[in-house]
């Protein structure tokens, strides 16, 4: 991963509560997950967790390792009282949306895009 996302990463995590969970096999990292706590403008308390990144090397996918990082991002989220965890994929990327609905992730929001 680049620097600058890792530091990024680092700097959100120092202030929002959310957590980087990584995923290995037999000492390989081979997958991780970015997730964060998020409040609407005038709630205090969160009412979601939100899957900003979930990669998986080429070569594990399709062997559990994102169905064992989102759930525990949903334990993450649990210990916190939340429950409903959400993710976005880009419209082109078929393969991730597959791989949400795969892990039971439905479709609640269709956003569209205009540029000026």
């Amino acid at each position: 991963m680049a620097d600058g996302y890792v530091a990024a990463l680092l700097e959100r995590l120092g202030r929002d509560d959310g957590t980087v969970i990584v995923g290995a096999i037999d000492g390989e990292v081979v997958g991780m997950a970015a997730a964060f706590l998020e409040c609407d403008r005038l709630e205090v308390e969160p009412r979601e967790i939100k899957i900003e990144d979930l990669v998986v090397a080429a070569a594990y996918r399709r062997r559990g390792v994102a169905r064992a990082l989102v759930d525990a991002v949903a334990a993450f989220g649990r210990s916190r009282g939340v429950r409903r965890l959400v993710v976005s994929a880009l419209a082109p990327n078929a393969a991730a949306r597959a791989t949400y609905r795969a892990l039971g992730f439905h479709d609640a929001l269709v956003s569209f895009e205009r540029r000026s």
